[in-house]
């Protein structure tokens, strides 16, 4: 029966994955921490926090057995990898190859949302072909498929001239469904806690909708320094018909009723009134 308490949690290092293991050790989940680097900080974090260290690789099937024997659930995480858009799809696919031939109670897969809507970008269709992976080996799944990290805008917003400099990445009046990475956390803590009412279930995740006209307004007031927002579309040419795809499609979760199923669902103003981003000033 005590097996019933362990959950295998996928690229424990990463963000998703982290907030993930987080997530579960606070819920009194035993959380199976697994990484390729056991010397991470981020792991050795989880390591004092209750964790169970499990060194494995996703390019290695055997030890991903090893790794997911005796345990209730997996968290499934994969990387998009630019110069190697297959390793994903790839990865993926062992993944629940391995899970389906263990047994595994209740797998769930980080995808991400609008995957099955939009094809123009590698990362969309690497998580959908993923999914339809998923679905056609018949494992007891749940998807749960994220937005726009808000946690995104430590990177885009830097200190410039004693202002703050945020880089625009699409129309600054269209707005922008997006979501706390560690919300991926708490949706799958609860994911897990009622598989009855969640395998078979796909959830696309966002826990506020806003425009980066609005979020520099914020920043302005948290930090008390002007905002500024620059075109910066060009810079990011890779991801540009992701952009372009916020802009003219976009996301669709729906806000009001994930509030219901998690009401700690974090907007922007409560992410950033907690989160670690230091003061500008």
């Amino acid at each position: 029966m005590e097996n019933n308490k362990n959950i295998l949690v996928m690229g424990a290092s990463g963000n998703q994955g982290n907030a993930v293991a987080k997530s579960l050790l606070s819920n009194g989940w035993i959380v199976h921490a697994m990484t390729r680097n056991p010397n991470q900080s981020a792991i050795k974090e989880l390591e004092q926090d209750g964790a169970v260290i499990v060194q494995a690789d996703m390019n290695d099937k055997q030890s991903l057995v090893e790794a997911m024997e005796n345990v209730y659930g997996v968290y499934s995480v994969q990387s998009f990898d630019p110069k190697d858009p297959d390793k994903e799809v790839q990865q993926g696919k062992m993944v629940a190859d391995v899970a389906k031939q263990v047994g595994t109670t209740h797998f769930v897969y980080g995808s991400a949302a609008g995957a099955e809507k939009y094809s123009g970008a590698d990362n969309f269709a690497s998580k959908w072909q993923i999914e339809e992976y998923i679905r056609a080996l018949d494992l007891p799944y749940t998807i749960l498929r994220h937005t726009f990290f808000m946690d995104n805008f430590t990177g885009f917003a830097k200190v410039q001239d004693d202002k703050i400099v945020m880089q625009g990445f699409m129309d600054s009046e269209i707005p922008l469904q997006m979501l706390a990475v560690q919300d991926i956390g708490t949706f799958t803590a609860i994911t897990f806690s009622q598989p009855k009412q969640y395998i078979g279930k796909a959830m696309e995740l966002a826990g506020e909708e806003i425009t980066l006209n609005e979020i520099a307004k914020k920043l302005s007031e948290k930090f008390e320094v002007s905002c500024e927002i620059v075109d910066a579309r060009k810079k990011f040419q890779q991801m540009m018909k992701m952009f372009e795809w916020f802009e003219y499609e976009g996301y669709e979760a729906n806000i009001a009723e994930l509030r219901k199923v998690n009401p700690q669902l974090l907007n922007f103003d409560a992410w950033l009134q907690q989160s670690e981003w230091k003061d500008f000033t």
